[in-house]
């Protein structure tokens, strides 16, 4: 797909050494190619052709080429030392793409490939340039702006801060042919330079976050011009692959032979138990990255070409697929709305042509799957991977402003990027909202006299604690909300709601977005739980169905998805009974399309139940600091915890981890679960490498077992990544674990590894095949992470 990486000061150098003396002419298979410069800006500097090293380094400092160390403006360069020089952005053809390229014996072949590469790379920094390169202008400084409105308000106003196009990149464009692991992959690194030109005509950096929140868009834009150029040019047929399409007639097995690579990446994931989404790869891309093998002028082509023969699809078989092409164009505008389609006899899946408006349904409908509003690059990304056969970027964007005209499609206000939503989202919302509304008072309070006498039984309750349970048990009602924030005994206080409720005669249920979530409601309030899609496909089967006794509760709902609360309540309240939503609205957000939650927890009318004293932090500044954090007032938030020695200030990164190796381990060995968090991969690796031989020197970790991804030692923690309700105990008794559970390596078995778990301290077996597919893996101590733990939350 895409990549993108802040450049360094000389990294330039990595390029410029790759680079042959002459070009790479398609045929040779020799070296690599010369950088070539593109972009609007670099026209406009004079700079074209082969790059220059001189020329390239010029720029990446902010210099016009050939001025003598002047800036385009003319003046001398202002420059500090967190200065980005440029931005790495690295193309990469799908994998059967490269292996086609490495297979073939034939040169119409490979420069066909090439060239669709590399018009692809033109296309897409061309929409870079006019949707993601922008410059800002205007003044930040609130008291001058605030001087100058006083006497002048118009020029105030022209004075702000305002974001403004630019004029185009100043780009060099670098063609490589082979990984890491020395297998083909054809990828472009196109350095560019943070040098744009603005409206105005002056230079300067552009905004680095409109391009970053453009990349995902930008890559799937690539691949599709990509195929849609060899879906011109050679014929070439698509089908479904693992991350994008690939074509159709190349091997998988092949492709996977030839990606050594991904395997690394693949298996560095798996030993840190880092999430196999977009981030975690970029990290596990420079956790396992290493010097490339290529040599000037080396023929790697025939090594390619020898086990491509040995895997059983060699330089015949490449010759067969493209000579039993048949002559294919790019579809236009008129061609595109297609729509998978399942034959319900067969099973099989083949493309129907569909009406516009039905197309952008669908798209419409795959866009709010786990966000509530998308911007126009996001719309951009998801038509383009809609396109098998590939498109032209010209294609595209007109297919981008037929659904930005569509009715199914409604603009949200708000600050930033412009941003919509879908009508049937909108009206789902609607629908659960107007449920909620005109289900009020519609549902028989519980006695005042009853909940009196079942709150004498609870003396510990707190007065908040008791006043929610109050609040709830007194509405009439069918949809409740309480909320929780971290720290306010939200599972002791559900407790307390369940033996309410249960004593009038109800039958109390629970869900909640994950299996851990709905196995600690289960454990700490005692509500019998379930995750949400497993109620509610129990319920769709006829399973267990709610009625007019039935109280669910909804754990972390405001994590849940909009859609799952409206079928969740649907349900519910068309049965007669009562729904009690529970979860803070300002804490993480929803992990599906969502906002059902905070739209009732803010609503006036609503019964909603909160609680206000956190239990959990035992000093008034530690819970005001807490409050900070949870209303995004960071920097207060931070001064606190520094003023009361919880921030620490190392002189150095070396010093910073041995004090951070330290803490951790003096809370270890007090019987604490502490957990350390790095901003960087590197630094997480330093911490969880100093961490473990700090272990092993206190002979905390014992002998080292085998049976898994690396070498793991007795003692060692492992953490649960998928649900697996079938898991046995060393004594062959039945039992469940859970995505997110950790345990304890405390030994071995005839059928694994044994594990003890944290939440009960039973004992369950791990297998082979666990290890070997990812579902387990070792928890590291330290890990990168852009949202820091709450206070409190381990």
């Amino acid at each position: 797909m895409l990549s993108i990486a802040k450049l360094r000061v000389g990294q330039e150098a990595y390029q410029l050494s790759g680079v042959a003396q002459s070009l790479d002419d398609y045929y040779t298979g020799a070296g690599e190619a010369a950088g070539l410069w593109i972009g609007a800006g670099a026209e406009r500097l004079g700079l074209a052709g082969e790059v220059d090293p001189d020329d390239l380094r010029a720029v990446l400092a902010g210099l016009a080429p050939g001025s003598g160390g002047l800036t385009p403006d003319g003046s001398t360069v202002r420059t500090h030392a967190r200065r980005v020089p440029g931005f790495d952005l690295t193309f990469k053809a799908p994998k059967s793409v490269s292996v086609l390229y490495a297979v073939s014996d034939d040169p119409r072949v490979q420069g066909a490939i090439i060239e669709a590469g590399e018009t692809a790379v033109r296309e897409v920094v061309a929409w870079l340039e006019r949707e993601a390169i922008r410059v800002r202008r205007g003044s930040g400084d609130v008291a001058y702006l605030n001087d100058l409105a006083a006497r002048d308000p118009a020029a105030a106003d022209a004075a702000r801060i305002r974001v403004l196009p630019g004029r185009g990149v100043v780009a060099a464009t670098f063609r490589h042919r082979t990984s890491r692991a020395g297998d083909p992959l054809l990828h472009w690194h196109t350095l560019v330079a943070n040098l744009v030109e603005g409206p105005d005509g002056r230079w300067g950096a552009f905004v680095h976050p409109e391009l970053y929140r453009a990349v995902r868009a930008a890559g799937e834009l690539f691949q599709t011009v990509v195929r849609g150029e060899l879906t011109e040019s050679l014929g070439l047929e698509w089908r479904p692959g693992r991350h994008v399409p690939e074509i159709a007639g190349v091997p998988q097995a092949l492709c996977d032979q030839f990606s050594k690579r991904a395997a690394e990446v693949d298996a560095w994931l798996a030993a840190t138990g880092t999430p196999d989404d977009p981030a975690g790869r970029q990290a596990a891309v420079l956790a396992t990255r290493r010097g490339k093998p290529e040599a000037e002028h080396e023929r790697f082509d025939a090594a390619w070409k020898a086990e491509a023969c040995a895997a059983g699809w060699g330089p015949e078989h490449a010759d067969a697929l493209i000579a039993s092409t048949t002559e294919r164009h790019t579809p236009g505008i008129d061609e595109v709305w297609r729509l998978p389609t399942r034959n319900p006899h067969t099973g099989a899946v083949a493309d129907r042509a569909v009406e516009p408006e039905e197309w952008i349904a669908a798209v419409a409908r795959t866009l709010t799957e786990h966000d509530s509003t998308f911007t126009r690059t996001d719309i951009v990304q998801a038509v383009a991977a809609r396109i098998g056969d590939g498109a032209t970027a010209h294609t595209v964007d007109r297919m981008t402003a037929r659904v930005l005209a569509s009715t199914h499609l409604v603009p949200v206000a708000g600050d930033g990027p412009s941003r919509w939503t879908t009508t049937e989202l909108l009206e789902v919302e609607r629908r659960f909202l107007d449920r909620a509304a005109s289900t009020r008072h519609t549902r028989t309070a519980i006695d005042p006299h009853h909940i009196a006498g079942m709150l004498e039984r609870l003396p510990t309750l707190g007065t908040d604690q008791e006043a929610a349970v109050r609040r709830l048990a007194t509405s009439g009602d069918a949809i409740s909300v309480m909320v929780g924030p971290a720290g306010t005994g939200k599972t002791f206080t559900l407790d307390a709601v369940r033996q309410v409720y249960a004593a009038a005669g109800y039958q109390i249920i629970g869900a909640a977005p994950s299996a851990k979530a709905a196995h600690e409601l289960q454990a700490d309030a005692h509500i019998a739980s379930a995750t949400i899609h497993r109620r509610l496909g129990a319920w769709t089967r006829g399973y267990d169905r709610p009625d007019a006794h039935t109280l669910l509760v909804v754990d972390e709902a405001a994590m849940a998805g909009l859609r799952d609360l409206d079928r969740l309540t649907a349900t519910v309240v068309e049965a007669g009974g009562r729904v009690l939503l529970v979860g803070d609205h300002h804490q993480l957000p929803e992990v599906t399309a969502g906002g059902g939650f905070a739209a009732l927890a803010t609503d006036p009318t609503a019964t909603v139940a909160e609680l206000s004293v956190n239990r959990r932090q035992h000093h008034s500044w530690e819970r005001q600091a807490l409050a900070e954090l949870r209303d995004d007032h960071v920097a207060r938030a931070v001064a606190a915890y520094q003023s009361h020695g919880r921030v620490i200030v190392a002189s150095d990164r070396p010093a910073m981890i041995d004090q951070a190796v330290d803490r951790w381990v003096a809370a270890h060995h007090a019987g604490t679960v502490p957990v350390l968090l790095a901003g960087t991969n590197q630094t997480v690796d330093a911490l969880n490498a100093a961490v473990r031989r700090a272990l092993i020197d206190r002979g905390v970790l014992g002998r080292a077992i085998d049976g898994s991804n690396g070498s793991l030692a007795l003692g060692e923690r492992l953490m649960i990544r998928g649900n697996d309700y079938r898991a046995t105990t060393p004594a062959g008794e039945q039992t469940s674990v859970l995505n997110g559970q950790t345990g304890t390596l405390t030994g071995t078995c005839s059928d694994g590894l044994v594990l003890r778990m944290d939440h009960d301290d039973l004992e369950v077996v791990l297998t082979p095949d666990q290890f070997a597919t990812g579902a387990v893996g070792a928890e590291p101590v330290a890990r990168g992470d852009a949202r820091p733990e709450q206070p409190g939350e381990r």
